[in-house]
């Protein structure tokens, strides 16, 4: 009996609970400072960029809200955070199925929790980058705005799509071995057709309609209008973004459960 994509999440809540403490527990057993390292991670990328961009670069980006200076590093990770947490799920999801390879033998286990665990994963991690810019904030000076009762809203959205991408590229894993070395070069490049390390105001007007394909493009407006400038954001946009993200995990949930059939030949 196929499982409607849209209760996945709460029919198998537990195994999406258990296999997500597990997957984020997995990555720093062993470890001295066990999960410490989540937060020195964030602490180090904010350290390091504020060291080099505000202090050895100096560099001063004008906007419309206004010239970004020392806090220029505080602004770019608010922009990166979001962009992190996406491409880890993606860069992730590409062996979400080949690394299981175990479960793929067992018929009635629910293959498509992988990709929703990952997102899952990826989003705690940049929760934790979020605690860690919020609390820069706080301390440079820049204080927090109401606006960032906002933040939470967009959430549920990036989860849904990193899901819906994420069955995706899962399921093409599968028979695509390639398909991994592909997206590193893709992330790349994505990242760069972001912006993270510059403003919407500075892409030229047309060009602007190329960086509109980017889903994120939006998005890390939306971080830096929310925490950052203390600015209302998009609300149109929100729905927009929150109703694309559905249509993108249905999507990719369909394309998954079809390719699931061929899984255990291929493995």
């Amino acid at each position: 009996m196929k499982t409607n994509p849209f209760r996945l999440h709460w029919v198998h809540r537990e195994l999406i609970n258990n296999f997500s403490k597990r997957d984020i527990e997995s990555k720093y057993k062993g470890s001295l400072f066990g999960k410490s390292w989540i937060l020195f991670h964030h602490l180090s990328l904010i350290a390091i960029y504020t060291f080099v961009f505000s202090f050895i670069l100096k560099t001063k980006i004008s906007t419309n809200q206004g010239v970004i200076g020392t806090d220029f590093a505080l602004w770019l990770y608010c922009g990166l955070l979001p962009w992190l947490a996406l491409n880890e799920t993606i860069t992730t999801s590409v062996r979400d199925v080949i690394s299981k390879v175990n479960y793929v033998k067992k018929i009635v286990f629910p293959l498509e929790i992988f990709p929703i665990v990952t997102s899952i994963v990826s989003l705690f991690n940049m929760l934790i980058g979020l605690i860690m810019l919020i609390l820069g904030l706080v301390v440079l000076g820049n204080g927090l705005h109401w606006s960032i009762v906002y933040l939470p809203l967009i959430l549920p959205a990036l989860h849904f799509l990193g899901s819906g991408i994420g069955f995706i590229l899962s399921s093409l894993g599968v028979y695509f071995r390639d398909l991994g070395q592909i997206i590193g070069l893709v992330s790349t490049v994505w990242l760069y057709a972001t912006p993270v390390l510059y403003t919407e105001e500075m892409i030229p007007e047309k060009y602007m309609w190329i960086f509109n394909l980017n889903p994120l493009t939006k998005v890390v407006t939306y971080f830096r209008d929310t925490l950052f400038w203390g600015n209302n954001p998009d609300l149109l946009f929100l729905l927009e973004f929150s109703l694309f993200s559905l249509v993108i995990y249905f999507i990719g949930f369909v394309i998954f459960h079809k390719l699931k059939k061929g899984f255990a030949d291929v493995l």
